[in-house]
Order: structure tokens, then C-alpha cells, then sequence
């Protein structure tokens, strides 16, 4: 038997999280892994990704429609590959791979992007290994955790877009 307060915080958990999809899509990207973790408060276990996709497509959608103009396609075009192999790899390796080793992984892989975006200078072009490594690993965090957004947004930092360019690209793809 459930008890009431543990619908009513079900129900504030989840739509806490969808407010901070919404507002993770106005360009305040760092809030989206608190929809995450609330997603995880709300449904325990590997189903809430699952259970959060839908409103990060939904918003996905409206951002599309907002930030077409300025989103750099070419970057875009460049990463989906290796993400396409990413969310693979993601989908087969959540069931065999335990979470906690995913969160160290993220982790460690966002710690690497901070570290290439403070050591190597900022280029419009970025070279070949680090875009794959990028899809790979944000197709990976995307399946296990819906946590690309900070790999792929150092990854953009370093790329020096314009302000409006950066955030139109940042948006779109997660």
C-alpha cells in the first residue's frame, strides 16, 4: 500500500523535474542533472532515464523550434555518428554494467573535457579523436543517465561559438 505522502512527493519529484527540463532548455544547462536526480528520487532504479526522455524530447522539440537559426549544424552532423555508436553501447551495457560505475565513468569523463577545455586553446575545429571520444561518451551517458549535457557543453566551449550559436547548439541535442 502506498502511503499519501509518498504520492504527493512522487508527483512534486516529477514535476519539479519537468520545470527544470524546461529551464534547462532556456540555456541554464547545468540544472538538468538535478531533473536527473529527481527523476531517480521519484522512480528508483534504471527505469527513470527511461521516464525522463519523454520530456527531454518534448522540450527538445520546443527548442528546436526556438533555436534553429543560431544552432551550429555542422558540429552537430560531425558528433552524431560516434553518439549514434554511444547510445548503442549505452543501451546494451545498462543492464550488464552497474550504475555506480557509469556515475564514476561521467564523472571522470567530464573531469577530462574541464581539463582539454583549461589546458588547450580554444579553436573553431576540433580534432577528429575528441569529437569521436565526445559522441561516444555522451551517446553512453545519454542511454545510462541522460547526463551529456556537461560533456557536450565543454566540448562546445571549446569550440569559441558566439553566445547565441553556443547556446542554439547546446540546446538541441540532449
Amino acid at each position: 500500500m502506498i502511503r499519501r505522502g509518498s504520492i504527493n512527493a512522487f508527483i512534486s519529484y516529477i514535476f519539479m523535474a519537468a520545470l527544470l527540463v524546461g529551464f534547462t532548455k532556456t540555456s541554464v544547462g547545468g540544472v538538468g542533472i538535478l531533473a536527473v536526480l529527481l527523476m531517480a528520487l521519484a522512480i528508483p532504479g534504471k527505469a527513470s532515464p527511461g521516464v525522463l526522455l519523454p520530456m527531454l524530447i518534448v522540450a527538445d522539440i520546443f527548442a528546436v523550434i526556438y533555436y534553429r537559426r543560431p544552432c551550429n549544424w555542422g558540429i552537430l552532423l560531425k558528433l552524431f555518428p560516434m553518439t549514434a555508436v554511444g547510445v548503442i553501447i549505452g543501451y546494451f551495457a545498462v543492464d550488464l554494467v552497474p550504475v555506480e560505475v557509469f556515475e564514476k565513468v561521467i564523472g571522470a569523463t567530464i573531469l577530462f573535457m574541464l581539463g582539454f577545455e583549461i589546458l588547450v586553446p580554444k579553436r573553431r575545429e576540433a580534432p577528429a579523436v575528441l569529437t569521436a571520444f565526445v559522441g561516444v561518451f555522451s551517446g553512453i551517458s545519454t542511454m545510462v543517465a541522460n547526463a551529456a549535457g556537461p560533456i557536450f557543453g565543454v566540448y562546445l566551449l571549446q569550440m569559441g561559438l558566439p553566445k547565441k550559436e553556443f547556446v542554439g547548439t547546446l540546446i538541441l541535442p540532449h
